[in-house]
């Protein structure tokens, strides 16, 4: 099951965001099955898609993201730190 997360750009430097997250997915050996950008009120939305939802949630967390698709409250429970990256159970 993929996970997409989205990764808002608003008035920051587009390139530099790129870097720290190539330079993120490289430190943890993670390829994105897909990487999009569109247009968002004030700046750029990113779409970055994981095989693995738990990469999806340590993204998210990262990069202040949010995983689409999933209920906000488990979104924000899987981007706390005591989940170390794991869903809850439902």
């Amino acid at each position: 099951m993929s996970a997409t997360v989205e990764v808002r750009i608003i008035g920051g430097d587009l390139a530099e965001a790129m870097r720290q997250m190539r330079t993120w997915l490289d430190h943890r050996k993670s390829v994105p099955d897909a990487f999009r950008q569109s247009t968002c009120p004030g700046g750029l939305a990113l779409h970055v898609e994981f095989r693995q939802p738990v990469d999806a949630t340590a993204f998210a967390a990262r990069f202040g993201g949010r995983v689409l698709g999933m209920p906000p409250v488990l979104d924000e429970l899987a981007r706390a730190p005591s989940a170390a990256g794991r869903l809850p159970r439902l």
